[in-house]
């Protein structure tokens, strides 16, 4: 739980950060996450679908990151 917090408000900050940057796609990505952190810390329905679902949450969460890092490449 405590994990799940932490990477909630990284990602926020990186995204705050770079929608302030003007990298919008990236910031997109990493609210995303966030999004997906603040679900799975207050729904209970989210966090057991996605502790039943780990190769659909990897796969999406990976496609996500994949988009945010091309995205943040000059």
């Amino acid at each position: 739980m405590r994990s799940i917090l932490i990477v909630g408000v990284g990602t926020l900050v990186v995204g705050v950060w770079k929608l302030v940057a003007g990298n919008l796609v990236t910031a997109g990505s990493m609210f995303v996450f966030t999004a997906l952190c603040v679900a799975n810390l207050r729904s209970e329905t989210t966090r057991r679908w996605m502790e039943d679902h780990p190769i659909v949450v990897l796969v999406g969460l990976t496609t996500v990151a994949v988009v945010s890092v091309v995205a943040a490449m000059p």
